[in-house]
């Protein structure tokens, strides 16, 4: 005997059966949004400080095997963007003084970044829309350079009588996400990079040594 027609039709929901499965995985979707936007967020700091502790290291190999003194020029958090260029001096390279930071600015973005007698190596900007921003302690200037022959950290510093003298120090910036998290790159005085968290909002890394520029870290940060 042959099935009938409405044995073989499968049933379908019914207007409220429907009506409470979207119900169940809107609940679910408003659940998993607030974890996936932190998920995405802290890969996005942890991509943005991993590409800056890569070109510090990029920028130490290239004034050791350049023979040439190399720039980082930072641009802190502005209403738009944070960004950073990494650069060389067309004329007599091996000196720290022939470094013009002044005429690199990296918002004009990759390709456009120097002029005059700076030469630009590597531009990176970071926009506002990714919720992070470049920071860096008050006191520290925007810029350091890279000796050529030690691969050493060089900033500038400016006495209280206007004199401008070279001394060996860190080099720090942090990456700072809007709603919580914090990288910090830090190029020590010999020259060599790594991260850390200063406030223990990221999981996996290390936490930053006490701010000390007379032990070989980070300016204070106020």
């Amino acid at each position: 005997m042959k099935p009938s027609l409405q044995a073989r039709v499968p049933r379908a929901l019914t207007l409220i059966e429907a009506m409470i499965t979207i119900g169940i995985v809107g609940v679910l979707l408003a659940l998993a949004a607030p974890s996936m936007r932190e998920m995405i967020g802290m890969q996005r700091l942890r991509s943005v400080s991993a590409e800056l502790l890569s070109d510090i290291q990029y920028a130490r190999s290239e004034a050791v095997s350049r023979n040439q003194a190399i720039g980082i020029v930072v641009q802190d958090s502005s209403s738009a963007m944070s960004c950073y260029t990494i650069f060389a001096a067309t004329n007599n390279p091996l000196a720290f003084t022939s470094l013009d930071p002044s005429r690199c600015d990296c918002t004009a973005g990759a390709g456009s970044a120097c002029t005059g007698s700076q030469r630009e190596l590597r531009t990176v900007q970071v926009p506002r829309t990714l919720e992070l921003g470049l920071r860096r302690p008050p006191q520290q200037p925007r810029w350091m350079g890279i000796d050529p022959v030690t691969g050493a950290v060089r900033i500038w510093n400016i006495s209280s009588e206007g004199m401008l003298t070279v001394i060996p120090a860190a080099f720090c910036v942090d990456v700072v996400r809007d709603i919580g998290g914090r990288i910090r790159a830090m190029a020590g005085l010999g020259g060599r990079a790594t991260l850390c968290t200063p406030d223990g909002s990221v999981r996996g890394l290390e936490a930053c040594p006490p701010d000390d520029p007379a032990a070989g870290t980070c300016m204070p940060w106020g």
